[in-house]
Order: C-alpha cells, then structure tokens, then sequence
C-alpha cells in the first residue's frame, strides 16, 4: 500500500478508518497541481511564493472525494463519515465485512487518483466549479 494512505481497525468501538495523509510529498505536489488547475490569480500566486505549502489539505480532499464518490462510486459511500483535519483526511465506518469491503475499495479509488494524474487533473478541471472547495464554504 503507498505510504500515504492507511487502513486501521479499532476494536472500541470496532471500526475501520481509511488515513489519507495529505502531507506526504506526492500528495502535495498533487494538491499544487490541483490549485493551480482551479485558482484565481491570487492562489497562483501563493503557489509560487510558498512552494511547499500543501494547498489541497484534507478539507479539500474531502470535498473532492465526496464529490467524486457521489458521482463515480456511490456504492462507497452508504455508512461512511469523514472527519478532515489540515494534513489529512480521514474516512471511517463502523465494522462490518460489507464496510471493510467499501473501505477497501475506497483506498483503491484514492490510490488510482493519486496515481493516475491526467485523469485526476482532467476529471477536477472538468468539473472544478462543481465541487464546494473548502475555501469556498468561508
């Protein structure tokens, strides 16, 4: 499994909680490509002065993971919840064979959109306006 993405099972209470560290280079360098992709002038202009500032943090990715779940793979999405924090997003379920199964699968889709770049920035470029960024909700 890639280093930036986790899967842990607690066991009180019995859950499953996916990680998604946004903090982890590839995954910065893919939140800058993102903002520059969907920023006015001013966010290309924090890109450029603050080059290793993580602009896609984990409230952004939580946007644009439920976004796309909704849109692509809304079988995910029954009995998750998601609490993102500034260098990470996390989504969990309670414990069950069918959760597991979702949780799995969600790793999968967070670890093809990471790896997949042309069809991530493609697929955000498409439908950028649609998506309710975390600084959109200030």
């Amino acid at each position: 499994m890639a280093d930036y993405i986790k899967k842990a099972v607690t066991e009180n209470p019995k859950s499953i909680s996916i990680c998604f560290f946004t903090e982890q280079y590839i995954v910065i360098e893919m939140g800058k490509k993102i903002k520059k992709s969907v920023s006015n002038t001013f966010g290309k202009m924090v890109t450029l002065l603050f080059a290793n500032v993580a602009l896609m943090n984990g409230y952004d990715w939580d946007a644009f993971i439920n976004y796309y779940l909704q849109k692509i793979h809304p079988d995910v999405l029954p009995n998750m919840e998601t609490d993102p924090e500034a260098g990470m997003y996390v989504a969990f379920y309670s414990y069950s064979t069918e959760n597991e199964e979702k949780a799995n699968k969600l790793i999968d889709i967070i670890i093809e959109l990471m790896e997949n770049e042309s069809a991530l920035l493609e697929k955000i470029k498409t439908d950028a306006k649609l998506i309710k960024w975390n600084q959109d909700l200030k």
